[in-house]
């Protein structure tokens, strides 16, 4: 699937976040907004398999098309892993054209192929649990002191 495809599907959904911080920024605060990245996607089709035949939205929609949620075509892991890296480049565009820091997802949440570990999958289709939560919080801490506090206390 081509860049340009995945970046004008995306785009409409950027105009809102682009207002946001538009906002934000304009707005008389001290507090400079920072984005982050978004969790990678999940890799393992077998176990997403199994997560989305739990999900009660899945589950009706099957029922309703008369399918079965063992045997409908699932997107690739690559290419929703392609989403994916597309969107974590468009919100670091997004940051720099703001002039407000990106932070991305830290490595250490990531499988080797980049897609989401699964210590850190929600038991939804889509969502990172608690424990990724609190290695983004870690990791946004982290990194926010090394961008230091540009509030001028003086």
């Amino acid at each position: 699937m081509p860049e340009t495809a995945i970046r004008a599907f995306f785009e409409p959904t950027f105009e809102c976040l682009h207002k946001i911080l538009e906002h934000l920024r304009a707005a008389e605060s001290p507090c400079l907004p920072v984005l982050c990245g978004t969790p990678p996607p999940k890799g393992n089709n077998e176990r997403l398999r199994d997560v989305i035949a739990n999900e009660p939205h899945f589950v009706n929609v099957a029922e309703q098309m008369k399918v079965s949620l063992r045997e409908v075509e699932l997107t690739t892991p690559r290419l929703r892993f392609k989403l994916w890296a597309v969107m974590q480049i468009m919100l670091q565009e997004l940051a720099r054209e703001r002039g407000v820091p990106f932070i991305p997802v830290p490595t250490s949440v990531q499988t080797a192929d980049g897609f989401l570990a699964e210590d850190y999958w929600s038991e939804d289709a889509t969502h990172a649990n608690g424990a990724y939560g609190r290695v983004m919080l870690d990791h946004l801490s982290a990194e926010l002191n090394l961008i230091g506090n540009p509030v001028d206390h003086g």
